[in-house]
């Protein structure tokens, strides 16, 4: 005969809420999350809406330049140009800033760079764009090239400067060169630069040995309107061998004559044209 359980109860089954069955309490748990759904949704939106006002009374309140950098070349020097250019905010994201400013460079015809900015007008600033350029030539050092790119990114931001509040902490200064000054950097050997080279090795053992010379001469002229280039060069090779019959001796001479001169002509295009002669003997 089975044993009975003493200690186990059955309790009547009630509704989860007091007056609610079972099909009416779905209906009421699908409601409540909607509701709860819609009203964390709207606490977002008033969150980023504040959010979002905060940041343009911010912008407001200081009347700096929010300006994005943009360098789609290789290198722009952006690091010391935020060190240089310190009467505007840099901005990480172009969708808050004033002003966007690509760089864009290309070669010119006479060897040197073309920097083009290009200045587009965002937000207070909006379709106010503008483009101002800097030409580096071949000759200038990497310091003068860095220190040209900023004073051109500086005039270019005048134009922005000058419809804020800013613009009564601006000053503008201009310096002139004096006749002495010119005639102390005027290059006594107008732009050529001369190169020498001479080299040679020789090698040789019981029944070997060889001699090798090179050498050359080279002058180079860059302004922005000529780039030229002269030069001339030799070899000599002597070679011994000992064989059965004797001692046979290679030599073998080149001289080499060459030239070119390149014309620019306008901003982007340039002409020119090249020259090699050469005369070599060989005998043994």
């Amino acid at each position: 005969m089975p044993t009975q359980n003493k200690h186990s109860y059955h309790y009547p089954k009630r509704p989860i809420l007091p007056g609610l069955s079972g099909q009416l309490f779905i209906y009421y748990y699908l409601i409540m999350r909607k509701l709860i759904f819609c009203t964390t949704f709207l606490l977002g939106c008033l969150a980023t809406t504040f959010a979002q006002d905060s940041l343009v009374v911010a912008k407001k309140a200081s009347d700096r330049v929010q300006l994005f950098l943009d360098c789609t070349t290789w290198d722009c020097f952006d690091t010391y140009l935020k060190t240089e250019v310190q009467f505007v905010d840099f901005v990480r994201d172009r969708h808050l800033a004033d002003v966007h400013i690509m760089i864009t460079t290309q070669a010119t015809g006479s060897g040197g760079t073309e920097y083009t900015l290009s200045f587009l007008g965002q937000d207070r600033f909006k379709d106010d764009n503008q483009t101002v350029r800097f030409f580096k030539k071949t000759t200038d050092s990497e310091q003068l090239e860095r220190e040209g790119l900023s004073r051109t990114l500086k005039m270019g931001l005048l134009h922005y400067v000058a419809q804020t509040a800013m613009a009564t902490e601006i000053s503008v200064n201009y310096s002139k060169q004096s006749e002495e000054t010119t005639a102390v950097k005027t290059d006594p050997w107008k732009n050529w630069v001369y190169s020498i080279s001479l080299s040679g090795w020789t090698t040789g053992e019981a029944r070997f040995n060889s001699l090798q010379t090179f050498g050359s001469l080279d002058a180079d002229r860059v302004t922005e309107d000529w780039k030229i280039n002269i030069g001339a060069s030799f070899n000599y090779n002597e070679s011994s061998f000992v064989i059965s019959d004797g001692i046979f001796t290679s030599v073998n001479k080149g001289q080499y004559l060459y030239g070119s001169a390149v014309r620019s002509w306008g901003k982007k295009w340039a002409y020119g044209g090249k020259i090699r002669l050469a005369a070599s003997s060989y005998s043994n």
